[in-house]
């Protein structure tokens, strides 16, 4: 029976606002969503199918409606679809070839000789659209066999287990260049006017309670000898500074206050004190520390060249 709105104008709104929706909420870059994930575009197929199987399942029931109509019914309904000729003739050919349906005047020839308690049994073909769907999951299931079974390509694992390496990778890159993604492995040490200026104004605003102005020390340690508690060095100041000093006792963890970008200037203020000789300095906390790395890049002086010549 007629609808107001055409079936294959369903299901086209309907597809369209899905395919949108799909390309508005899916993040893939330049690309559209169906290229770049085919997964997409096999969805968007199978979801295609099942609005036309819908408007087919929906138009046979419309055909069984109207053959239990009255004459009466079916005059008045005849009439009444008579001033609406919206659907046009390649309309109901393209229904014809995905259903291949029989109109009810011509089911007697598919009458079978079944009869259940007066229901009696047509002999329709599948429909097209069904057998076509069949297919396509054949010749789908045939390349998925091919590409991942005997090809070898990367299933889903494999691809997760890839694209969580390349984040790995691509983490470390941006931490390498992200000031407030710095830690104690990546941090190094500044020595510019502008970053020790600014980390003497940290200093002060934040340190000479515990270490005094001059760094000399108070209830903290003295921070301008060779003596540390945690280990000396930038990496062992940004992550004492970072997460506090000795368990229950020692400096507070500065994370929550200070920015990495912070820390870093911070500490290398600290070690450009060092050997500054403030006025009475506390006395030496911790142990000695040399810092390995500089050690071994430190060269050994040649040695004075003798004069064979020089009398002796």
């Amino acid at each position: 029976m007629k609808k107001n709105i055409p079936a294959y104008i369903r299901v086209l709104v309907l597809f369209f606002f899905v395919f949108g929706a799909m390309e508005y909420f899916i993040d893939s870059g330049s690309q559209p969503a169906f290229i770049k994930y085919p997964m997409v575009l096999v969805f968007l197929f199978v979801f295609l199918f099942v609005l036309i199987a819908i408007e087919i399942t929906l138009s046979a029931v419309d055909k069984i409606s109207y053959a239990l109509l009255t004459d009466a019914e079916k005059e008045k309904l005849a009439t009444k679809e008579a001033l609406h000729s919206q659907e046009n003739g390649w309309y109901q050919k393209m229904v014809q070839s995905f259903t291949a349906s029989v109109p009810i005047e011509e089911e007697k020839q598919l009458l079978m000789d079944h009869d259940y308690d007066g229901i009696k049994e047509l002999d329709n073909n599948l429909p097209p659209w069904w057998v076509y769907l069949f297919y396509a999951c054949i010749v789908f299931a045939g390349v998925y066999l091919v590409r991942y079974e005997i090809m070898g390509a990367p299933d889903q694992e494999a691809e997760l287990k890839t694209e969580m390496a390349q984040a790995k990778i691509d983490v470390a890159k941006y931490m390498e260049t992200a000031p407030d993604l710095m830690d104690e492995k990546t941090v190094v040490l500044l020595d510019d006017a502008a970053s020790l200026s600014k980390g003497k104004e940290i200093f002060t605003t934040n340190c000479v309670a515990c270490h005094r102005a001059d760094a000399g020390g108070q209830i903290g340690p003295n921070l301008t000898d060779d003596y540390w508690i945690l280990g000396g060095g930038i990496k062992n100041l940004f992550h004492t500074i970072t997460n506090g000093g000795r368990d229950g006792k020692g400096m507070i963890a500065w994370k929550a206050s200070l920015k990495p970008k912070e820390i870093q200037a911070v500490a290398s203020y600290v070690i450009s004190l060092r050997g500054s000789n403030p006025k009475d300095p506390k006395a030496p906390d911790g142990e000695i520390w040399i810092d390995k790395d500089a050690a071994k890049s430190e060269t050994i002086p040649a040695p004075k060249a003798i004069d064979s010549t020089q009398v002796k």
